[in-house]
C-alpha cells in the first residue's frame, strides 16, 4: 500500500517568531538550522557552527513525526511570555468508518473523546475554527526535574500544554499544533497567542 500524500498547510505566525521549517530534504533542512543559528546562537552561548549542527541534529526526528515547524513565540504585551510551537501533519491513523467524514463536528467531538482517555486531567473539547470544528486540549499541571537532572536538589516547574487537531478538509489528515510553556505567570497571554495562530490554519490551495 503506497503511503497518502499529506497536505501542505498555512499558518501566520506571531511577530518576532523563531522557527525551523522542516522537509523531507536534509540539505534544505541544513540550510534552514545554518539560517536560524545566525539569529539566535548568541542567546544560547554557543557558536553559529554548534547551534546549527544542533538543530540539524533534531530535523530527522521531527519530520518522522510529520514536524512542519518548529520554533518558539512571545506572548503578551508587556514582559511577553515564551511558548514553544510545533505545527504536524499527520495521517489518519485508520480509514474511518463510512459517513464518518461527512459530519465535521462529529470527528472533533471523537477526537476530544480519545484525548480525554488518554490524559484524564485535560479540557479536550470540539471548538469552531476558520477552517472548521477542530478538537482543542488544555493542560496545566507540574513538571519535576529530578537531582540527576538539576546537579543540585529536585526543581518543580510550572507547566502549559496546548494541543490543536485540526481535520483537514477532504479527510486528507490532521493537522496538529502543539504549544508549551513554563511562564506561568503569561499563560492566559499564550492561550489567546495560540487561539490566532490555530484559527489561521488553512490548507495551502498551490500545492
Amino acid at each position: 500500500m503506497s503511503t497518502p500524500t499529506l497536505p501542505q498547510v498555512r499558518v501566520d505566525l506571531p511577530p518576532g517568531f523563531a522557527g525551523l521549517p522542516i522537509s523531507t530534504s536534509d540539505e534544505q533542512n541544513a540550510a534552514q538550522a545554518w539560517a536560524l543559528a545566525g539569529k539566535v546562537a548568541e542567546e544560547t552561548g554557543q557558536s553559529r557552527e554548534e547551534f546549527a549542527q544542533y538543530l540539524h541534529a533534531l530535523t530527522p526526528g521531527l519530520a518522522e513525526q510529520g514536524v512542519r515547524l518548529f520554533g518558539r513565540f512571545a506572548a503578551g504585551d508587556e514582559n511577553p511570555g515564551l511558548a514553544t510551537l510545533t505545527v504536524a501533519i499527520q495521517a489518519w491513523p485508520a480509514p474511518p468508518p463510512d459517513g464518518f467524514a461527512d459530519n465535521p463536528h462529529i470527528v472533533a467531538s471523537a477526537l476530544a473523546e480519545q484525548y480525554r482517555e488518554r490524559h484524564p486531567g485535560a479540557d479536550a473539547r470540539a471548538v469552531p475554527l476558520a477552517i472548521g470544528p477542530a478538537m482543542v486540549a488544555v493542560e496545566q499541571g507540574e513538571f519535576r526535574l529530578p537531582p540527576a537532572v538539576t546537579g543540585d536538589g529536585a526543581v518543580v516547574r510550572p507547566g502549559l500544554r496546548i494541543e490543536v487537531q485540526i481535520p483537514l478538509p477532504d479527510n486528507a489528515g490532521l493537522a496538529v499544533l502543539n504549544v508549551v510553556s513554563g511562564d506561568e505567570a503569561r499563560w492566559e497571554a499564550v492561550v489567546e497567542q495560540t487561539r490566532v495562530i490555530a484559527n489561521s490554519v488553512r490548507v495551502d490551495e498551490a500545492c
